[in-house]
């Protein structure tokens, strides 16, 4: 099982009393946490900073066996020098785009250039936002590599979480579109 942690700029910063690389590093040792079972998560505004600090410290977690993930992708201050000069391994695309990609041809061209520069970089994409069949099937189609919404799961409790996925019969693949 994979989980994705969200962390702000101000906890990225090593001007905290400790540097994110050692809190990570320490709950995946203290949990005995596989690395490449955590996803960091972080918004473009975190990217903003531009500083080589900011960049020195993704890699250092990333570093760790930690993959990085940009979270909704095009909503922020989008430029394609943060995915060349930041470790980045994920990037999610923001619902916003995926729902308007259907009916919306500004939008389905914007998901298409996303997913095309995404894979051209070796990155794996994400569609947020897939609450219909049609939107699992365009993203498909496109080779967007996961998906999340509420076509595949609404959000459930931990114990709900446990319990789906120590069913013998449930592969806990929900996530995968390209399987």
């Amino acid at each position: 099982m994979q989980v994705a942690v969200n962390i702000s700029s101000r906890q990225c910063k090593q001007t905290s009393q400790t540097p994110i690389k050692e809190v990570i590093s320490k709950a995946l040792t203290v949990n005995n946490i596989a690395p490449s079972c955590l996803k960091v998560e972080i918004t473009e505004s975190l990217l903003m900073d531009n500083s080589q600090e900011m960049i020195n410290t993704l890699q250092e977690i990333r570093d760790l066996g930690v993959s990085i993930h940009m979270d909704d992708f095009g909503t922020g201050y989008s430029s394609l020098s943060y995915l060349k000069h930041f470790p980045i391994d994920v990037l999610k695309i923001d619902r916003s785009f995926i729902e308007g990609a259907i009916d919306d041809k500004t939008d389905a061209s914007l998901v298409e250039a996303v997913v095309l520069i995404g894979h051209s970089l070796s990155l794996k994409l994400v569609g947020e936002g897939i609450e219909t069949q049609q939107h699992y099937d365009y993203l498909r189609s496109l080779g967007c590599d996961y998906g999340q919404g509420y076509l595949i799961s609404k959000p459930i409790i931990a114990t709900e979480l446990i319990t789906l996925c120590q069913q013998v019969d449930n592969k806990p693949k929900w996530l995968a579109i390209n399987e």
